[in-house]
């Protein structure tokens, strides 16, 4: 999950124990962060399948009071959004520099 396009970071809740089949339950803050993990559904975590499905607050709630869940919060590993707007702007600033170095009658 750390791995995916994510910008910001979300909560995962698991069974504390472990079972054959497992509920667990993604928290997000973004919608855009929710469309990026989506596109792991139906992918594989070792030997296990990642089947991704849409849960209301009120069945999340309900998992939560009538089992043993463990919290844990997830980082993004990729570069923060100011991390990347930066990159960005240093990068159109280069172009526009070497673009004057190249163009007819711009120095050089």
């Amino acid at each position: 999950l750390q791995a995916t396009s994510a910008t910001s970071s979300f909560e995962l809740r698991f069974p504390s124990r472990s079972r054959e089949v497992s509920d667990a339950f993604i928290i997000f803050t973004k919608e855009d962060d929710r469309r990026a993990v989506y596109r792991l559904n139906e992918s594989f975590a070792g030997e296990w399948q990642l089947r991704l499905m849409y849960c209301s607050k009120w069945a999340l709630e309900d998992a939560l009071r009538a089992g043993d869940y463990t919290s844990s919060t997830i980082e993004p590993s990729g570069p923060s959004p100011e991390e990347v707007a930066a990159a960005a702007e240093r990068a159109e600033g280069g172009d526009a520099a070497a673009a004057a170095a190249t163009a007819p009658g711009g120095g050089g």
